[in-house]
């Protein structure tokens, strides 16, 4: 067995090749399972942040084998983690986006969003997995497209998700929701003149008065912008202009949107409905800027991956964008580097693990019928 030092952590490199069966199909070509990423809170400018990391994810494969994809979708940049959720699955499989009956209904949006007439993955399914990543809120939306898989809410499996890795997510909430005006129950919206709040009004402003155009910055919120609740700056004259500037209803201004969500107890609430799968391999990388005091134990090899376990990889000295933050390479590269190597060799491991684990479960099958 060989290993390479990556970073902090000794990894193995020594791979067997890959095997047929752990390759997902795209058309008629068998490629290595790919990667969906999925950015965070605030971000609408994925393709131009986040292309090229692709290229450090392979930087460590094994010579025979073909890189392995990321594929980057774009999601609400402040939306829900529902909307959210349901945006990857029409990305991924085709179609129009359908966010449900019911939820449009409660929050007052229009039920059907974007349309993608070719999916970037129409083939996804259990038989053809899919590998996911998410960067911050990201992360907490991905563990929320499992819930809805899992739950019958979307059509599906949740082992159509081989893996689930989170980058400095908030997967518990997080208290900043609150300090910057979040409200939480009935009055969900933002508390007047915070800075959540006036936060919200910049986004409402330049949403409804179209100031940003779409391929610059993407709020991906289709659903809200022909709706009771937004106001049409262009035909409703000064009077609803002005009003604009205080608004009480839209999206920031309800439960469903990124905010409310991101709250501490929205997310106590939504853990206690999720379950892992125990086909899909979960793992979480914290960054932190701490200073930690040894404990006296010292971790130099890396565990082998084990479905249906969250593995948990703290870098240290490190701020929350820094593992992604490609579009500063001059100023970050060795760490994203680092981050984006590790992880393709953490994936090519999980691919080496399930298939291990696929074949000893046919083998115990085989015994039991020849038993039997």
């Amino acid at each position: 067995m060989r290993t390479d030092h990556v970073g902090d952590v000794d990894v193995d490199t020594d791979f067997e090749p890959l095997e047929l069966n752990t390759l997902s199909k795209d058309g008629d070509t068998l490629e290595p399972i790919p990667l969906v990423f999925i950015e965070g809170w605030a971000a609408g400018t994925s393709a131009k942040i986040f292309s090229g990391l692709d290229g450090l994810l392979n930087e460590q494969k094994a010579p025979d084998d073909q890189p392995r994809r990321m594929l980057v979708i774009k999601c609400g940049a402040y939306s829900s983690l529902w909307d959210r959720a349901h945006e990857i699955y029409a990305a991924l499989k085709g179609g129009t986006c359908d966010y449900g009956e019911e939820h449009s209904i409660t929050h007052a949006h229009a039920r059907y969003g974007r349309t993608h007439e070719n999916g970037l993955y129409e083939n996804w399914s259990e038989d053809y997995p899919l590998h996911f990543v998410g960067h911050s809120f990201g992360g907490a939306t991905i563990y929320f497209l499992q819930h809805l898989l899992t739950s019958g809410q979307l059509l599906g499996s949740p082992a159509m998700m081989r893996s689930i890795i989170t980058i400095s997510s908030p997967l518990r909430g997080t208290p900043l929701a609150t300090s910057i005006g979040q409200l939480d129950g009935p009055t969900a919206g933002q508390k007047r003149f915070s800075i959540g709040w006036m936060m919200a009004v910049g986004v409402h402003l330049a949403r409804t008065a179209n100031v940003i155009a779409q391929d610059v910055y993407d709020f991906g919120a289709d659903q809200w912008s022909n709706t009771d609740t937004e106001t049409d700056t262009s035909s409703r004259g000064v009077t609803n202009f002005l009003q604009s500037f205080f608004p009480s209803k839209g999206q920031a201004f309800s439960a469903d949107c990124a905010g409310y969500d991101l709250l501490v107890d929205s997310m106590e609430r939504y853990n206690q409905k999720t379950s892992l799968c125990d086909r899909t391999f979960y793992r979480s990388y914290t960054a932190t800027t701490c200073l930690h005091i040894p404990n006296g134990i010292d971790v130099d090899t890396e565990p082998p991956p084990l479905p249906g376990v969250w593995h948990v990889r703290t870098f240290d000295n490190t701020t929350h964008f820094e593992l992604v933050d490609y579009l500063w390479k001059v100023r970050t590269l060795s760490k994203t580097r680092q981050f984006w190597n590790e992880l393709g060799i953490w994936l090519r491991r999980v691919d080496q693990e399930a298939t291990s684990i696929r074949q000893e479960t046919v083998k115990g099958n085989t015994i039991a019928v020849a038993e039997a």
